[in-house]
């Protein structure tokens, strides 16, 4: 957790979805709580009932922070777009 203060290191949590969150508030705490500790969160909904992730892993800084996708290529195109985004200034 220092290096990850420090920028040394990062933490990406990447979490997939496909369908409703059943505690939207609580997600959203614990989601919060990760990113204060300086976890980079991603959500990845899987199809249109998965809208929930994009509550729960909004992040007004990141537009691949929630992602409402359809098929897995979708899915690996936003997970590296947002690693090459993260990682490249370690």
């Amino acid at each position: 957790m220092q290096e990850i203060r420090r920028k040394k290191r990062k933490k990406i949590l990447t979490i997939v979805s496909d369908g409703d969150v059943s505690d939207k508030n609580v997600c959203i705490v614990l989601i919060n709580e990760l990113r204060e500790a300086g976890i980079i969160v991603q959500g990845i909904g899987f199809g249109s009932a998965s809208q929930d992730i994009k509550v729960v892993c909004h992040d007004p800084t990141d537009a691949d922070a929630a992602v409402v996708i359809n098929d897995v290529r979708q899915a690996m195109l936003v997970r590296h777009r947002l690693l090459m985004n993260h990682l490249s200034n370690i």
